[in-house]
């Protein structure tokens, strides 16, 4: 995947790829193999030496021949791709990769001491792929992104954080690198791949797919990074310090004819559907405060099944739905009703869900 990244970086118009033709004449270069080889054998080179350097500064760990080796065959880590990437500096290349921090009991060696770094990105102890690990409002992430070749050459960034950045400038030359958790692959956006539609197109080594489960997630997040709109102080502000989260639930109207907004209430609430009070302060509801209207989650589902033809009505969103149902994060109109208030972003969709 680095030497890919470095391919595509250099043959990559500053207009990106606009169509099919573009695509094709990528996919040329990255199938010359003469092309790719310089590329490889510099990385591996530069990952070896590194290695080496640390053996040499830490002997007492490596007293047994069978240590070296192993330390000498090991995976390729994250810090050694963006050690790597910083020291090329490539323009228009990205390291989308998961926070490890979560991971840290089980780091070794060199590892172990750079994960330190993430830090900051937070998150409990476990699979740095299951988001459950991270509380949002508190400002975890489950994501960071690396950009090279400009002034903060590697600086580690949230999505949010980088999405700041961005403004309102769009991404037009970009290549990802991607880590889907178990393996390596390269991305870049296409403004319209089947002549109509913006997509990403991910360039993999292997027969397998990894658009589902975690390399599912870290491709949508990319593909965030590239297309959504920069993040709204509000409503979705979820590092502020108000009890109640509040999102538009557009579908949804109360008697007034007033647009109802989803939100988890602080307090014991009376749905104005089923009439039932005391409803205990969990879960997600809707209500008018301007005619004082409340529906509980189960009548609010009710009625949007109701206003859509059921629970299998078809979504604006289908693909971040899909991979926000394989990480199992609420239930499907949750999901359905984060979508639409994150506008498809669905790491926004995620904070949403588990940032309460």
């Amino acid at each position: 995947c680095i030497a890919s990244s470095m391919v595509m970086a250099r043959h990559i118009p500053e207009e990106g790829l606009v169509g099919r033709h573009d695509v094709d004449a990528l996919l040329a270069k990255l199938r010359d193999v003469d092309s790719l080889l310089p590329e490889i054998r510099k990385a591996m080179g530069f990952i070896a030496d590194s290695r080496r350097t640390y053996m040499a500064r830490h002997a007492s760990s490596f007293r047994d021949p069978k240590d070296s080796s192993a330390y000498m065959k090991a995976w390729v880590a994250n810090y050694e791709i963006s050690d790597f990437m910083k020291a090329e500096s490539i323009p228009g290349i990205f390291f989308m990769r998961f926070n490890q921090w979560p991971e840290r009991g089980s780091a070794r060696h060199e590892e172990a001491e750079r994960l330190v770094e993430e830090q900051r990105f937070g998150g409990r102890a476990g699979d740095k792929s299951s988001a459950v690990l991270h509380n949002f409002r508190a400002g975890d992430a489950m994501f960071i992104v690396e950009e090279f070749g400009n002034r903060d050459n590697g600086l580690l960034l949230k999505s949010r954080e980088w999405l700041e950045r961005r403004g309102d400038r769009r991404v037009t030359k970009a290549v990802f690198i991607l880590d889907l958790n178990g393996h390596f692959a390269v991305a870049t956006p296409v403004a319209s791949f089947d002549g109509a539609s913006p997509a990403l197109l991910v360039f993999n080594t292997t027969s397998s797919s990894y658009l589902e489960g975690a390399g599912g997630l870290v491709t949508a997040a990319a593909y965030d990074l590239v297309f959504s709109e920069p993040p709204p102080s509000s409503p979705l502000d979820l590092a502020s310090n108000d009890p109640v989260t509040h999102v538009n639930v557009p579908m949804l109207g109360c008697s007034g004819g007033h647009q109802l907004s989803s939100f988890e209430a602080p307090s014991e609430f009376s749905c104005d559907g089923c009439t039932r009070s005391g409803i205990p302060p969990s879960g997600w509801a809707a209500g008018c405060r301007e005619c004082d209207y409340d529906l509980c989650a189960n009548c609010e589902r009710s009625q949007l099944n109701q206003d859509e033809g059921g629970s299998d009505a078809p979504t604006r969103w289908p693909e971040q739905l899909k991979v926000l149902g394989e990480l199992g994060v609420g239930n499907t109109e949750e999901q359905r009703r984060a979508l639409e208030a994150a506008d498809g972003h669905v790491e926004r969709a995620i904070e949403l869900l588990l940032g309460g």
